[in-house]
């Protein structure tokens, strides 16, 4: 609920000060896609950002959410093979990241670093329905780096699948892009994933 109530005032401050001349740099985005642990297991990766832009000083906090699932094969009859979950690992990552932006025209490309603390949930599934699990809490040095894609000039706000302009033009827009993250952790990994994002993306 957190994560949600910090998007929520990220997307309001953004219309509000979308009013003003000078507009601060200001969005927060969602994250879909696909990351492991370093030589490990993987699985999806879904999580969201909110960002402060001042010159091109980036300001982030991210929460990422990483499921890793290791499928095994038992054999059923002698001779059929059936998936099982071997083992599930659940991370949560909840990070504070500093870089830089560069913003040309309608795009925009930026590298962080930060500190994070480490959410991690482990269950080994044994024989005869026991399972081991282990839950524990590290820290851990976030990094990313992403490119992303949005509007370079104000323009009105559009709806349903961009195709319904309303109002006056604004600065305030979405973004398209991709991003790819990670963490040097006890148990370190590195992911991948589409973003999509709402806000002020550059300053008009």
């Amino acid at each position: 609920m957190r994560k949600y109530f910090v998007l929520f005032l990220v997307l309001n401050a953004s219309l509000i000060f979308s009013q003003q001349n000078k507009t601060p740099i200001i969005y927060a985005e969602s994250i879909f896609g696909y990351g492991g642990k370093i030589g490990g297991d993987s699985g999806f990766l879904i999580g969201g950002e909110a960002n402060y832009q001042n010159k091109n000083n980036l300001f982030s906090a991210r929460y990422i959410n990483n499921a890793q699932i290791n499928i095994g094969l038992v054999q059923l009859a002698l001779i059929i093979p059936f998936p099982v979950t071997k083992e599930k690992n659940n991370m949560q990552e909840y990070a504070l990241l500093y870089g830089k932006r560069w913003v040309v025209n309608g795009h925009s490309f930026s590298v962080l670093g930060g500190i994070s603390i480490v959410q991690n949930q482990q269950i080994i599934f044994l024989e005869q329905n026991q399972k081991i699990d282990n839950k524990e809490n590290f820290i851990g040095f976030p990094f990313e780096a992403n490119f992303s894609l949005f509007k370079s000039k104000k323009a009105p706000f559009r709806v349903l699948y961009g195709l319904i302009p309303i109002g006056k033009p604004t600065t305030f827009g979405r973004s398209f892009g991709i991003k790819l993250v990670g963490n040097i952790s006890k148990k370190s990994y590195v992911g991948l994933g589409f973003v999509y994002g709402l806000g002020i993306h550059k300053e008009y």
